[in-house]
């Protein structure tokens, strides 16, 4: 019986030990050096108050072994950082009198203000993935510029400025945006300008024709654009674009054909090899579409007409003999429509896991009048990623 009291005795004691080497250190640290940049590191907490006088106040829960400066004035930039192990039981706040010209709020870091004040022109502020910013009043003046990355919160129900331009990331991880709709909408826009980019989709394809008898039909399309747009920005955040583009269209054939005297026609399958043909379009596009914000931006919802022309079409067969000699052919083919206008409407959100959804429609025939199929007008639903 003695030697489960003295153990019992022995922790507590042990327990008391460690809880006393665990202080609270308040530090007081001045700011001597001119700065209008605010950077806080990854994981850290910075509470900010206006103050006619610049100091940095610190509490933190641990041991002698902290340091004691968590902050540091670099190229005009104030850096507030702080060991990770101290991340539980510490406290910074800010009294500051400045508008900065930049924040810079780096992954899992928060800042807390009660008002947020910027430079009149050409500031900036970064918010990195999960990272957050919640202020009760937001100042700006013109061209603030706004970036968000995955996860990112800026939540500011008072906010007054002339504009504030954004650069929302949105991938699979998730937005800032979901989480910024606490913003007006009619205070932020997305830059206007010209842009370049590359479109990956899958087509799912149904043919709205009666005769289904076409052997170069498939249900199957993927495709690769390069897009040249110019984007043009609303005050409520909607967007006009409009461009050139480029696309690669590769639709997968299920039925074996021949193509003879400007026509398909099923082939005889070939028991003593595996064959697999696709055909190869190149087309030019001239897109017009309109993007509307939908809950605060929540969601985009898109219409528009694309005006094509079909450049080149080759029909590729990909072939292997008993033998497994792999062997590849390539025939020109001119029977598709050279022209087509494809209307669109597009859905994307962030529950979308970074796609987009588009239901469309080519009003034109898929092949040339006089051929076999001239009936065939596509619709489908195309993923965009």
């Amino acid at each position: 019986m003695k030697k489960p009291l003295l153990f019992a005795v022995f922790t507590a004691l042990s327990l008391c030990i460690s809880a006393q080497s665990k202080t609270n250190y308040l530090l007081y640290q001045s700011i001597n050096e001119d700065y209008d940049g605010l950077y806080i590191a990854p994981h850290c907490k910075l509470k900010l108050v206006k103050s006619d006088k610049d100091r940095l106040e610190v509490s933190i829960m641990g041991d002698s072994t902290l340091p004691k400066s968590v902050c540091s004035i670099k190229n005009g930039q104030l850096r507030i950082k702080y060991p990770k192990k101290s991340l539980d039981d510490a406290e910074i706040i800010l009294y500051t009198s400045k508008h900065f010209s930049s924040i810079k709020v780096r992954r899992n870091a928060t800042l807390i203000a009660d008002t947020l004040q910027l430079n009149l022109q050409n500031a900036s502020v970064d918010i990195s993935i999960d990272g957050q910013i919640k202020a009760d009043k937001f100042i700006g003046g013109t061209y603030n510029h706004l970036s968000m990355g995955d996860n990112s919160l800026f939540e500011c129900p008072d906010v007054s400025a002339d504009s504030v331009v954004y650069s929302i990331t949105r991938t699979s991880k998730g937005s800032g945006l979901m989480r910024f709709r606490q913003l007006p909408l009619a205070i932020y826009r997305q830059p206007s300008g010209v842009f370049l980019g590359i479109h990956k989709d899958i087509d799912i394809l149904k043919m709205g024709n009666k005769k289904y008898d076409n052997p170069s039909v498939s249900n199957l399309r993927c495709g690769l654009s390069f897009p040249i747009l110019y984007v043009y920005p609303f005050a409520n955040g909607d967007l006009f674009k409009a461009g050139l583009e480029y696309k690669l269209d590769l639709r997968l054939m299920f039925n074996e054909v021949n193509y003879d005297r400007g026509d398909f026609s099923f082939a005889n399958n070939d028991p003593a090899g595996r064959v697999q043909q696709f055909i190869l379009s190149r087309s030019l596009l001239l897109p017009l579409k309109y993007d509307m914000n939908v809950k605060d931006g929540l969601f985009k919802f898109s219409f528009g007409l694309s005006f094509g022309r079909v450049l080149k079409s080759n029909l590729y067969e990909f072939s292997i003999n008993k033998s497994n000699k792999f062997d590849i052919d390539k025939t020109k083919i001119n029977n598709l429509n050279p022209w087509k206008i494809e209307a669109g409407i597009d859905v994307s959100g962030d529950y979308f896991f970074g796609l987009h959804l588009e239901f469309f429609a080519n009003i034109l025939p898929l092949y040339k009048n006089g051929t076999r199929g001239d009936d065939i007008r596509e619709v489908g639903v195309r993923i965009n990623f």
